[in-house]
Order: structure tokens, then sequence, then C-alpha cells
């Protein structure tokens, strides 16, 4: 079974938890967007620019 929790976010991303929260939920709504939109083929793109929005977003909500 997956499970995922705060000291995960912050190894994988390399963040705090705050901005590690909005890295991962970035990263995991573009890559479904992106997927959902081109068949499959852009959930690659859609998780490299949703965990960048997810940066900026991070950026201005955590600090």
């Amino acid at each position: 079974m997956f499970e995922l929790n705060l000291s995960s976010v912050k190894q994988v991303t390399g963040a705090g938890v705050c901005e590690g929260s909005f890295r991962l939920a970035g990263a995991i709504i573009g890559a479904g967007i992106g997927g959902y939109v081109s068949g499959g083929f852009g959930a690659a793109a859609g998780f490299s620019f949703g965990q960048q929005v997810g940066v900026w977003a991070g950026d201005m909500f955590c600090s």
C-alpha cells in the first residue's frame, strides 16, 4: 500500500512542508490535467508545469 507522509514530501521535494505540499499537489494536478487533455501524452509536461506552478504558489502562500 502506498503511504505518503510529511517527511516523504520534504525528502522528495527538498523544500519545507508548506512549499513541498504545494509543489507535490501542483505536480499531481498538472499531470492529471495534461494526461486528460492529451490522452496521456502530455502527462509529463503537465507534471513539470504543475510542479513549477506549485513552487510559485508555495512561495506566495508560505512566505
